[in-house]
């Protein structure tokens, strides 16, 4: 058999095995299901508190109804980056960080209005938050994921 005929062959068997479908295949997509979330904490100079190591990522603890949540490492030179846990509303967060000073912050989430596409629903929406009682604005990162500065 002559190779332009074998090609020739193989390519019209593996076109009529195509099959062509307009709807998307759902078990192929990865959906996102963890939402991170940042803290930043500076001095009154803007001096970040991780960096200069006032406070230390791997004694800094953060819990909610009495788990402990894990440390993302995402910028930890800067940053305590941690998943979102909780239903929609408002979930209140234990912050340590150290063994005199510990914090609380609040979130508040509500429903997505949209879906990313007909396989992955939007992750819940920040709404509110507030650090010891006091509101902080939201700061969109570059990675798409949420933070707050806090004023220590």
């Amino acid at each position: 058999m002559s190779f332009k005929l074998f090609v020739s062959l193989f390519l019209l068997a593996f076109l009529y095995n195509c099959k062509i479908d307009d709807g998307l295949d759902c078990t192929v997509i990865d959906c996102a299901t963890e939402q991170l979330f940042s803290i930043e904490f500076l001095d009154e100079e803007g001096t970040n508190l991780i960096t200069n190591e006032t406070y230390k990522l791997d004694t800094i603890e953060i819990t909610t109804d009495g788990t402990s949540l894990e440390l993302i490492p995402l910028d930890s030179t800067k940053l305590v980056t941690f998943i979102i846990v909780g239903a929609i509303g408002e979930t209140s967060y234990s912050i340590k960080l150290n063994p005199n000073e510990t914090d609380t912050l609040v979130l508040t989430t509500v429903e997505p209005t949209t879906n990313i596409n007909q396989c992955c629903t939007a992750l819940p929406i920040i709404e509110k938050v507030s650090y010891n009682q006091k509101q902080k604005n939201i700061i969109q990162m570059d990675n798409g994921f949420e933070k707050i500065s806090v004023i220590k």
